[in-house]
């Protein structure tokens, strides 16, 4: 055996030249992740989204919908109302509170306000009470309540594992909701890009909109204005040259639905029978069966040429006005319906024609499967003016 020294490498204990590049790096990089943190931390909120926002994978084709964290799937899963995760298991009591609580509450509101307890002790107050009414229920009907929460979640999970890596459609009324919502959803976060980019950004959505009868129409949604002495955005700073630009959008949206799409994203009774899509009408309202203008389409312009005469006027004597009733929509907006009626003659059209008039002056209204209380309400508002001002009483196709 003989002696031999042992390399540096082989002494237990004894730096290398890699060790101490090794140590060298994690300093240098725990330095750098300190000074990372404290310049994120002074960052502007903007610009951690920016910093946020360079980091995802931004293809909605590679979007994980199974991470819950991934930010743009919560953002997507807000604005279409599908959640990602199923709500908190309810215990029995729980799931028998939301069906017996409206007649407990003043109960407990009285014991509450009696008892002198604080604010602060509410919840823990409500969560006992019910708890000692649920106590007295029967064993069967407390297990009865336990089963039903299960059920309900378990059925819950499965709706949205059946949502998971599939394409999720929209009825024709649940696209017009997300329509109304879209733009205040978008708004915050589009201002928040732009102020982060220092650049104007503008937003076009563009379609067949179903509530009105799948007939194109183009929105749009701008942040940033010009330096003119009563600053605008590039929608309102040039009108007719930014009509130009909504005209070739809709000119380039005629070439991307077939019929089929068209006919398929129209709201029920937005359209009468008649009213069939065509390639040549789809930009029009009331959609007609020919190119050129129909009897019924001169009728409706010798109607608004006669309403605008008449705005805020008063009606003939021949035809006096009618009161209209109010109509109060779930979102508490109220609307009210014309009053700007035509006197009955020879050139008002009759039945479906004057209720597509009618339909379209309302067009604008948000309706959805919220607001079926409300349409029926005005509806039969609609129904009540033709009888008195003695047309027959149209009904929308089926």
């Amino acid at each position: 055996m003989t002696d031999e020294i042992p390399k540096a490498a082989e002494v237990v204990g004894a730096p290398t030249a890699k060790a101490s590049n090794r140590d060298a790096n994690m300093d240098k990089k725990n330095v750098d992740e300190t000074s990372k943190g404290k310049s994120i931390n002074e960052m502007s909120k903007g610009d951690g989204l920016v910093l946020l926002a360079m980091k995802l994978n931004t293809s909605i084709s590679c979007l994980n919908v199974n991470d819950e964290t991934d930010p743009c799937m919560q953002l997507l899963a807000q604005f279409t109302g599908i959640p990602l995760k199923p709500k908190k298991l309810l215990a029995g009591w729980q799931h028998w509170m939301n069906e017996v609580w409206l007649s407990l509450k003043p109960n407990f509101d009285i014991a509450f306000a009696a008892s002198g307890e604080l604010l602060e002790k509410h919840a823990s107050k409500h969560n006992a009470f019910l708890i000692a009414k649920f106590a007295d229920l029967t064993p069967e009907m407390q297990e009865k309540h336990t089963q039903a929460a299960i059920a309900e979640h378990k059925a819950e999970k499965q709706a949205i594992a059946d949502c998971q890596n599939q394409v999720i459609t929209f009825t024709p009324s649940e696209q017009q909701v997300l329509l109304k919502n879209v733009l205040a959803f978008l708004n915050l976060l589009l201002q928040g890009m732009s102020e982060a980019l220092g650049m104007h950004i503008s937003l076009f959505i563009g379609g067949p909109e179903p509530i009105k009868g799948e007939q194109l129409n183009v929105i749009s949604l701008h942040h940033g204005k010009n330096k003119a002495p009563v600053p605008q955005t590039w929608a309102t700073s040039d009108k007719e040259r930014f009509k130009e630009v909504m005209e070739n959008m809709l000119s380039y949206l005629e070439e991307c639905y077939t019929i089929e799409e068209h006919n398929l994203a129209a709201m029920p009774d937005t359209i009468s029978d008649k009213a069939i899509m065509t390639k040549q009408n789809r930009r029009k309202w009331p959609l007609d069966d020919s190119d050129e203008e129909s009897d019924s389409n001169q009728q409706r312009k010798q109607m608004k040429n006669s309403k605008d005469e008449k705005k805020h006027h008063k009606h003939p004597q021949d035809a006096p006005a009618t009161s209209i009733p109010s109509v109060t929509f779930a979102d508490g907006n109220a609307s009210q319906a014309s009053s700007d009626l035509p006197a009955k003659d020879d050139t008002s059209p009759k039945g479906d024609d004057w209720f597509l008039l009618q339909y379209k002056h309302f067009s604008s209204l948000p309706l959805g499967p919220k607001f079926a209380g409300e349409w029926a309400q005005l509806l039969q508002a609609f129904q009540d003016l033709e009888a008195a001002n003695g047309y027959a009483n149209p009904q929308p196709a089926s």
